[in-house]
């Protein structure tokens, strides 16, 4: 089921959800460097299964770009 969300407050509030959810299930940490074309993250901790990670900043309430 899909819900429009069109406040930022709602769009937070999902993204933080969603952020757990993925947390809880990727059990464990690990350390990486993060590369993208813009710069690098050294020395994040990503949440991992062993197969799969997930790394994101902190979300702010507020920001417009939080990702």
């Amino acid at each position: 089921m899909f819900s429009l969300l069109e406040s930022k407050e709602d769009v937070f509030k999902a993204r933080r959800k969603l952020n757990a959810t993925i947390r809880r299930d990727l059990n464990k940490n690990a350390i990486k460097d993060i590369g993208y074309s813009g710069g690098r993250i050294r020395n994040a901790r990503v949440h991992t299964d062993g197969r799969f990670w997930f790394w994101s900043q902190d979300l702010r309430a507020g920001e417009a770009n939080a990702i």
